[in-house]
């Protein structure tokens, strides 16, 4: 309720108090007079049966005004309970709201460390360049906490481009066995012909399978990744997960695939 309103309530309240005194007064002691001087009855008898009736109309009265007043009473105490609650819910929100925007920037702030230091590591490494997609690509994995993932790198093979299989991450190809795309073939080949980075959340049934010791199954997200010097593409990281990756994720794996050369 506004303050402006207040001494406005206050007197609404005392007028009600002071009109139930009034009409009180009026069924208990006017009304009977008034009744006995319009009818003209002298009979002693009669008038105790007027007041009884006026007795009797005194507490119907009053029973209805005392619940009214009642009504009112738990009306006014139930708003300003409303009101003390809602400042309490705004007040537990807020908190709550920090809280969440707090933790949100501390989760932020490490995932920021955490690609940092895998970027500057990579970026530092002197290792064959082999060696330096599988580490990106066991990086990119545990951080994005992915459930397989395949490194390929560029060969040429009589004048036409593939990208081959070098490493793993939860998988593994026998050294007898190769896994071969030609640019354009299939999505890390469309990957590597066009030099951009895709984001897949309905990954075909049967594309890539999860085995375990509890069964195999189907990742339904994938993001692959050129990896490439200029306008070269020198090879692919392709990463499988069960949970889809958002915007700061493929972020995330952008720069670190920027990083291996």
């Amino acid at each position: 309720m506004k303050s402006s309103l207040r001494p406005i309530s206050i007197l609404a309240i005392i007028a009600f108090i002071i009109g139930v005194f009034f009409i009180l007064y009026y069924v208990f002691f006017s009304f009977p007079a008034e009744l006995k001087e319009a009818l003209a009855i002298q009979n002693a008898a009669e008038i105790e049966k007027i007041k009884a009736i006026s007795v009797r109309l005194l507490w119907i009265i009053g029973a209805q005004l005392a619940l009214a007043l009642f009504i009112f009473v738990l009306l006014s105490v139930d708003r300003r309970k409303n009101k003390i609650e809602n400042v309490v819910y705004v007040e537990k929100y807020i908190q709550r709201q920090e809280k969440g925007t707090d933790s949100l920037n501390s989760e932020n702030n490490n995932y920021a460390d955490r690609i940092n230091a895998l970027t500057s590591h990579l970026s530092q490494l002197n290792r064959p360049l082999k060696e330096k997609f599988k580490y990106a690509l066991e990086g990119l994995c545990k951080e994005l906490e992915a459930s397989i993932g395949a490194a390929f790198m560029t060969v040429r093979i009589e004048d036409k481009k593939y990208i081959e299989f070098v490493g793993g991450y939860a998988y593994h190809l026998p050294d007898s066995q190769y896994l071969r795309f030609e640019f354009g073939e299939g999505i890390a080949g469309q990957v590597a012909k066009s030099g951009k980075e895709i984001n897949i959340s309905a990954v075909p049934q049967g594309y890539v399978t999860v085995l375990s010791g509890l069964g195999k199954a189907t990742p339904n997200n994938m993001i692959v990744i050129p990896v490439k010097s200029g306008e070269n593409v020198l090879g692919v990281l392709e990463i499988a997960s069960f949970k889809p990756f958002g915007e700061a994720e493929l972020a995330f794996a952008k720069q670190v695939a920027n990083s291996i050369v």
